[in-house]
């Protein structure tokens, strides 16, 4: 997300996927911007997560962009990314 961290956790709530994950990420906490490439890779560095066990799910085509260059599987929206993992959502540390 482009929000501070602590905003993350509410939102995710009221959309009833908070217990997707385990930790939610924003920009206050990777010291970097959500303005490119960079963000994403940074928040996978700090997770030491491997991008190919990952997704993003961001309606703006160039934030898709963004973090499909760094190896993420990218979303417009949750129905789309439930659409393609038929429901079989596993938790996971990123948001």
């Amino acid at each position: 997300s482009g929000g501070l961290s602590w905003e993350l956790d509410p939102y995710l709530r009221g959309m009833g996927i908070r217990h997707l994950f385990e930790r939610l990420y924003g920009p206050d906490l990777v010291d970097t911007a959500k303005s490119g490439p960079h963000y994403h890779a940074a928040i996978l560095a700090d997770s030491a997560t491997d991008p190919a066990t990952a997704v993003v799910v961001d309606d703006n085509d160039q934030v898709r962009g963004w973090a499909s260059s760094v190896g993420l599987r990218a979303f417009a929206s949750l129905r789309d990314l439930l659409t393609e993992i038929g429901g079989n959502a596993r938790r996971g540390a990123l948001a």
